[in-house]
């Protein structure tokens, strides 16, 4: 009999399980009424947005744990706290980026950190000495939010923040993409009936 769970014949998707989370909430979405969903008629409902999200999101891999301290160190007049991901982030240096998603604890969770450089600067589980010493194997799936988007929204009240609350502005940064995207198919299809030059 042929064995075939060798290591070299098994294709490791590491990401596969935060991918498959996400996936599944899409589809408990899409399926049912499920609690803080928009309205049956709003035009974007939660499922959407979990689309767009896998569509668009990027994987990462690990915590750059030294990175992370070296940036803490540049902003002296503010030091992260525990379970303040989204007000981390925010106020972290602003040569870095923002962004927000999916991160592996213990399960896929809501989190926000920084990236420089394809890098990821995670302040806040920096703090934490068991997520320190799993840095590496840490594993990241999100988008990059734009600082500009933030500071427009941050005193907006929306569906999924009130204001003058630092995050999650993934959801409403997500409406703003698909309703630009879905511009862009009206767009796209009433070419159609633009007039056509003529060929010499």
């Amino acid at each position: 009999m042929t064995e075939v769970n060798t290591e070299e014949q098994i294709e490791v998707k590491p990401h596969q399980g935060i991918i498959d989370y996400i996936k599944h909430h899409g589809k408990m979405y899409r399926e049912a009424n499920m609690w803080g969903d928009l309205p049956k008629d709003a035009p974007i409902r939660v499922a959407d947005i979990y689309d767009w999200f896998l569509k668009n999101a990027t994987l990462l891999t690990g915590m750059d744990v030294e990175l992370t301290d070296a940036e803490n160190k540049l902003s002296p007049f503010y030091k992260p706290e525990i379970k303040q991901c989204y007000y981390n982030s925010m106020m972290a240096h602003p040569s870095l980026e923002y962004w927000e998603g999916w991160a592996t604890s213990m399960i896929p969770l809501n989190h926000a950190w920084n990236v420089k450089d394809g890098k990821v600067v995670d302040t806040t589980w920096c703090l934490l000495d068991h997520q320190r010493e799993k840095a590496e194997h840490i594993l990241y799936f999100g988008i990059y939010i734009p600082r500009e988007f933030i500071v427009s929204q941050l005193s907006n009240d929306t569906h999924f923040r009130s204001a003058n609350h630092a995050g999650p502005f993934l959801w409403d940064y997500a409406i703003k993409c698909i309703i630009e995207e879905k511009k862009q198919d009206v767009e796209n299809c009433e070419s159609y009936f633009a007039p056509k030059e003529e060929s010499e």
